[in-house]
């Protein structure tokens, strides 16, 4: 694997962030994005990057273990450049934009804080293991 994303990453990243495949555009613009902030990987990073692209499964808790042992890991600055490049595309705009929500919704939001509390625990356990 080089330093450098590849379409495969913005594919995998993108289902994630989104649940879907991410258009054309913003797989060119995520690329010449990572590109241009020239990243230095270090060796544990290229680790998780490989095992997170080989096990798609695995890449909400690495995700949810980075952002407890290591926020400013290369794979959580990968995503949040995703994250801000669909972000700033109109075809994914509702995803990010706020909506009317039942208050019942209070209960979701609280389930997903556990689960996030899960997710980070595992996650921590995995990197662990990968690192």
């Amino acid at each position: 694997m080089d330093d450098f994303a590849s379409e495969h990453e913005v594919e995998i990243f993108g289902r994630y962030l989104l649940g879907l495949s991410p258009n054309h555009t913003v797989k060119n613009l995520y690329i010449r994005a990572i590109q241009a902030t020239s990243p230095t990987i270090t060796a544990g990073d290229k680790k998780l990057l490989r095992f997170v692209l080989k096990n798609n499964w695995s890449i909400g808790l690495v995700d949810s273990g980075l952002a407890f042992l290591n926020p400013g890991s290369e794979l959580r600055r990968r995503l949040y450049t995703l994250l801000a490049v669909l972000e700033s595309d109109p075809e994914y705009a509702d995803h990010f934009l706020t909506k009317k929500r039942n208050p019942i919704y209070l209960i979701i939001v609280v389930l997903s804080g556990v689960r996030a509390v899960i997710k980070t625990i595992c996650g921590s356990l995995l990197i662990k293991i990968i690192a």
